[in-house]
């Protein structure tokens, strides 16, 4: 029965498809729909790093269908790395996209394709891509930490090697370049050939002053980001000055000068015991005040120096065998000593004229003795005994500008810092040890000066190594206040104060005095400058 019916069914449809009055039923189609398939993502966008405004590489991602649908992009941008919820990119809607690099950070990147096919749709998400935008890496600039320093040489001497230090954090290699210069500057110097290390040692073969610089160079790989891989650093200039000895001498002394500022009207008392060490007063100590201030050299005069001014250098420490200068001290900066007070006068004059000032002393000349002369030249030969006309040399008052030996008065205010209120037995404190060079520690020889702590004003060895000759004859103290005392009229010794290395501690006190006449040269004496 059932396949009766269905029969008879189907000779009615036949019958109907070709019957005229059923045309829409003749041209219907009874074919099934196609929905679309998902995309197939082969190739997914990569990460990457950058610097910044760096030309990023495009990402790109590949899919395929097996339908005939359409495929469609879209690209997205996230601060997390999801691959859903991002923000669209619009005009992104192609297979590629190139990210900006023109912010620093990190954006993840993905893309969604689309296969469209009978008015439906059908997606895929591509993994996100990260992509980190850094600074460039640029090579660092050189921390300088020790610059080439300055220095004076006289002519022909070796000196000191110049120096520079100089370090990086990053992984550059250094190098260095040196340069000299005629002017004060760092830039536009010659470049010394061959000089590519930390040192350098200038050349000291020509008088006049030149100036050296190096410039510092950090190098670093090139990963072509774009960035600086080289950076310099250029050092501060050292002012290298290749003098005479006697200009150098000159030179040294002058800048050694240190101001003694003197208030008006102001007292000390000279001959008064100060501090905590045990000693007394010097009889009749009394008052004196300065109508003027004045310079004092910071250490006592130095062998060497004596030397290139006077052409001699007549110490008994002199440094051969048996009187050599302690263990890394300097020959030459041991204080000169065997000076007479008439050596110290001649000193002075020559030191003044060849430093272009105004001679202090003036003397009647061999010659001539109605002829009176600040030309040490025309004095005669240095007496070994006591000399009358040698005595009767004076001050060039009013116009001298030249050095000196000082008073008693300066040198004992200096001595005691001024006005500073220290209140030190010893010049610079009350310890002797830690500011003299005297009979407990001096190993019985002389040392380098400057090498004790200074006193109040930075005067160095004012108590103790040698004795310094003073301007004055010796006499007692009298107890009147005075002003601007020169010492007593007439003697026949002049003063020597400070004490000396085979002195007690007692007689390198700052009040401490002592005589001797002009004409004797002991181990124990020196002496120091003064300038108005």
């Amino acid at each position: 029965m059932k396949r009766l019916l269905l029969g008879v069914l189907v000779v009615v449809l036949l019958a109907a498809c070709s019957n005229p009055f059923f045309p829409a039923l003749k041209d219907k189609s009874f074919e099934i729909e196609e929905n679309p398939v998902t995309p197939f993502i082969s190739a997914h966008p990569q990460s990457a790093v950058y610097t910044i405004d760096a030309q990023a590489v495009a990402l790109i991602v590949t899919a395929t269908k097996s339908d005939n649908g359409v495929l469609s992009y879209q690209w997205y941008s996230n601060t997390a790395n999801n691959n859903t919820g991002g923000t669209l990119i619009s005009g992104a809607n192609t297979a590629s996209y190139t990210p900006p690099t023109d912010e620093l950070g990190t954006v993840y990147y993905y893309v969604i394709v689309t296969n469209t096919l009978n008015a439906k749709t059908a997606v895929a998400t591509s993994n996100t891509a990260e992509i980190e935008i850094n600074e460039k890496v640029n090579a660092e600039v050189p921390q300088i930490t020790e610059h080439p320093q300055s220095a004076e040489y006289v002519v022909g001497d070796t000196a000191i090697t110049l120096t520079v230090n100089a370090t990086v954090s990053d992984v550059g290699n250094l190098t260095y370049q040196w340069y000299s210069n005629t002017v004060d500057s760092n830039e536009d110097g010659e470049e010394i050939d061959g000089e590519t290390d930390e040192t350098f040692t200038p050349p000291t073969d020509t008088l006049g002053t030149t100036y050296y610089y190096v410039v510092v160079t950090n190098t670093i790989s090139d990963n072509g980001d774009g960035g600086n891989k080289i950076a310099t650093a250029t050092s501060e200039t050292a002012e290298i000055e290749i003098l005479t000895a006697q200009a150098l001498a000159v030179k040294e002394i002058a800048a050694s000068m240190i101001t003694v500022n003197v208030p008006v009207g102001v007292a000390f008392q000279l001959g008064k015991h100060l501090g905590t060490a045990s000693g007394s007063d010097i009889t009749n100590f009394h008052d004196i005040t300065f109508s003027k201030g004045f310079s004092l050299s910071k250490y006592q005069v130095t062998q060497r120096q004596y030397e290139v001014v006077m052409g001699t250098n007549p110490s008994y420490f002199h440094g051969g065998a048996g009187r050599e200068p302690a263990a890394e001290e300097v020959q030459g900066r041991r204080p000169v000593e065997a000076v007479s007070w008439y050596d110290a006068l001649v000193f002075c004059n020559k030191l003044s004229i060849l430093a272009g000032l105004t001679p202090a002393y003036e003397m009647q000349t061999v010659a001539d003795t109605s002829v009176w002369s600040t030309d040490p030249d025309s004095w005669g030969s240095i007496p070994t005994s006591s000399d009358t006309r040698w005595n009767a040399v004076r001050l060039v008052e009013v116009t001298t500008t030249g050095y000196r030996l000082p008073t008693e008065a300066q040198w004992e205010y200096a001595a005691k810092s001024g006005m500073s209120n220290e209140n030190y037995s010893y010049s610079g404190g009350d310890t002797v040890g830690d500011v003299a060079w005297y009979s407990v520690n001096s190993g019985s020889r002389t040392h380098e000066v400057g090498k004790k702590a200074p006193n109040g004003l930075g005067l160095y060895d004012m108590s103790g190594n040698v004795w310094e000759w003073c301007w004055d004859w010796f006499g007692s103290y009298t107890a009147d206040a005075k002003i601007d005392p020169p010492g007593a009229s007439s003697g026949a010794s002049r003063v020597l104060r400070g004490g000396g290395w085979n002195y007690s501690a007692a007689g390198v006190r700052s009040v401490s005095r002592d005589y001797f006449n002009p004409d004797v040269r002991s181990r124990n004496i020196g002496f120091r400058l003064l300038r108005p």
